[in-house]
């Protein structure tokens, strides 16, 4: 699982299932906003958050805090 935090204009971005851990890497696409829904707030930084499970799905990684990104 894989996730991304706005804080400025409270947008979260995820996905639960993405690439598999031995390929290495994965990819979230995350569109930021100027402005959205009368939001005057420009997204400038993003928080983000990773989790693993299991090939058979029994045991689940806490979500592990994978750092900030500043746009």
């Amino acid at each position: 699982m894989m996730l991304a935090y706005l804080p400025a204009n409270k947008r979260t971005y995820l996905s639960l299932s993405g690439a598999r851990r031995s390929e290495g890497e994965d990819m979230l696409e995350i569109r930021t906003v100027a402005a959205d829904r009368g939001a005057t707030k420009r997204d400038d930084v993003i928080e983000t958050y990773i989790a693993f499970i299991s090939d058979d799905r029994q045991s689940i990684s806490d979500s592990i805090y994978a750092g900030r990104i500043n746009l």
